[in-house]
C-alpha cells in the first residue's frame, strides 16, 4: 500500500522557529514530526498492511527535509519526494500525486501530531464500510479553529465547516485520511477557494455529495499544530508516548552518554537528548525536552519547554512554558517569564495580528542562532530571532526580529560579518548567509 505525506508549506504561522527548518521537522519528544507519522504507517506491518511507499511532497525548505530522510533512513520501505511547484493548497499537493497512485492509500498532513493506532482505525472503517474515503475525526475544546465535521448518525460525511466561529459540533477534520484513486478525479472538478488555493476539503465535499461513501471516523488521539503554543501540548503527548512505548527508568529517557551531573533533580516526563549536560545543581520539570548536545548548568530550572539540539542554558537562568531553537545560548541570569501579573491569557503577535493564546502560563518563542546577554529578562509570549540577540541586562517586552540586536539603545541590525564569525564551522553556512539576505529587512 501507498501512503502520502504533505509537507510543502511554509509554518507561517509557526515563525520565527520555521524561518530555518520546515514545520514537519519541528522535534518534539526529540523527533521530527514526521517521524512519528513514518513510523505509525510502518507499525501497520504488524496488522497485515505493509507500506512499501511513502510519498513525500515538498516545497518550502525541501532540501532540509531530503537531508533528515539521508540521515534517518526507515527500513523496508520506498521514499519518494515529489515537488510542489507553488504551494496553493491541500488539493494542490495531492493532486501532484495524480498518474503516481492507482490504488488505495493513506494520506496525511505531515505537521499533525496523531496517536498510536490511528492509521489502523482508519483502514479498519474504510474497509468496513466500502467506503470512497475516511477522514479522521477527533472531538476539540477549539472546535472554531478547525475545519468541523458534519455527519449523520452512521458517521457518512455530510460537510465541513472551515474555522467557524459558531461551529455545528466539536468533531473536528485531523488532516488524517484514506482515499480511493476516485478522489483524483474530484480534486479535477473543484475550483480554487477565495484565498486562491485548490482546498482538498473541497474535494472530498464534493465526493461526499455525489456519492455518500465518504465517512467520518473517531481516531485515538490527535493534537493540531497550528500555533507556537500547540507546540507544549504536542510535545507533551510525545513524551508521554515515548515514555510508554520504549521504556524509562522513573519517566525519564536519557539517550547515549548523556552525563547528570551532581545535585540534579528530574521530576519525570523528561527526554533528554544524546551527549547532552546536565548540571550541577538544577531542576528539570515535567513536558520538557532537552535536545542532543544541550548544556544545562548550575542553578537552572526548566519547566514544560522545548531545548532543541546544540543548545546552551549554561548558569543562573529561568527558562518556562517556552520553546528555544537549534545552537541557541542563554546568558548568565537569563529568565524567561511565562505569567501576566493580571493572570489573563498571554497573547503573541502572529502574522501582524495580536492573538490571545487562551493560555495563562507562556514563557518565550527563541529561533535558531539566538544569544541573550547575562541578566536579560523576557515577557511573556515574545517572539525572538533567528539570530534575534540581546545585550547584557535587556528586557525583552517586544519581538525581536530576525539578525537584530536588542540593547538599552533600542534595536539595531546585526551586520552580516557578525554572523558569519558565529557561524563560519556550520555545515549550513551557505544557507544561513541566504537566510540573512531573504530576512534582514524583516518587520513585526
Amino acid at each position: 500500500m501507498k501512503a502520502v505525506i504533505l509537507a510543502a508549506g511554509r509554518g507561517t504561522r509557526l515563525q520565527p522557529l520555521t524561518y530555518t527548518k520546515p514545520k514537519v521537522l519541528l522535534p518534539l519528544a526529540n523527533k521530527p514530526m514526521i517521524q512519528y507519522i513514518v513510523e505509525d504507517l510502518l507499525a501497520l506491518e504488524a496488522e497485515g498492511t505493509t507500506i512499501d511507499e511513502i510519498f513525500i511532497v515538498t516545497n518550502y525548505l525541501e532540501e532540509k527535509i531530503k537531508s533528515f530522510f539521508a540521515t534517518w533512513c526507515p527500513v523496508g520501505v520506498k521514499i519518494t519526494f515529489v515537488h510542489q511547484h507553488r504551494i496553493g493548497g491541500t488539493g494542490d499537493a495531492l493532486k501532484t500525486m495524480s498518474g503516481k497512485i492507482n490504488d488505495n492509500f493513506i494520506m496525511v498532513n505531515g505537521d499533525e501530531v496523531f496517536g498510536s493506532g490511528t492509521f489502523s482505525v482508519l483502514l479498519n472503517t474504510f474497509q468496513k464500510q466500502n467506503a470512497l474515503a475516511v477522514v479522521g475525526a477527533f472531538e476539540s475544546g477549539h472546535p472554531e479553529s478547525y475545519g468541523v465535521l458534519v455527519t449523520n448518525s452512521e458517521g457518512v460525511l455530510e460537510g465541513i465547516a472551515e474555522k467557524s466561529s459558531n461551529p455545528p459540533s466539536n468533531i473536528v477534520n485531523t488532516g488524517a485520511y484514506v482515499f480511493s484513486p476516485k478522489i483524483f478525479e474530484y480534486l479535477e472538478k473543484i475550483e480554487n477557494s477565495e484565498r486562491g488555493e485548490h482546498e482538498l476539503t473541497d474535494a472530498i465535499i464534493k465526493m461526499a455529495m455525489e456519492t455518500s461513501r465518504v465517512y467520518a471516523c473517531k481516531i485515538p488521539a490527535w493534537q493540531g499544530v497550528s500555533t507556537l503554543w500547540d507546540l507544549f501540548e504536542a510535545n507533551r503527548m510525545k513524551i508521554e508516548q515515548r515514555i510508554a512505548n520504549e521504556g524509562s527508568r522513573n519517566n525519564i529517557i536519557l539517550g547515549e552518554a548523556v552525563e547528570i551531573k551532581p545535585g540534579v533533580h528530574i521530576e519525570g516526563n523528561v527526554v533528554i537528548g544524546d551527549g547532552s549536560i546536565i548540571g550541577p545543581n538544577c531542576y528539570i520539570r515535567g513536558s520538557t525536552s532537552i535536545g542532543r548536545n544541550c548544556r544545562i548548568g548550575n542553578g537552572v530550572e526548566i519547566k514544560n519547554s522545548l531545548i532543541m539540539d546544540n543548545s546552551k542554558v549554561p548558569h543562573l537562568s529561568y527558562v518556562g512554558n517556552s520553546v528555544i531553537g537549534e545552537h541557541c545560548n542563554l546568558g548568565a541570569g537569563t529568565k524567561t517569564a511565562n505569567l501576566r501579573h493580571d493572570k489573563k491569557g498571554v497573547k503573541v503577535l502572529v502574522k501582524g495580528q495580536v492573538v490571545s493564546t487562551g493560555q495563562r502560563k507562556i514563557g518565550t518563542f527563541i529561533a535558531d542562532w539566538t544569544q541573550t546577554g547575562i541578566g536579560t529578562i523576557i515577557y511573556p509570549g515574545m517572539l525572538m530571532g533567528p539570530f534575534g540577540w540581546t545585550t547584557p541586562n535587556a528586557i525583552v517586552n517586544c519581538n525581536i526580529e530576525p539578525f537584530t540586536l536588542l540593547g538599552s539603545a533600542g534595536k539595531k541590525k546585526i551586520a552580516k560579518e557578525k554572523i558569519n564569525d558565529v557561524v563560519k564551522a556550520a555545515n549550513d553556512k551557505k544557507f544561513l548567509e541566504q537566510l540573512y539576505e531573504e530576512l534582514k529587512d524583516v518587520k513585526y
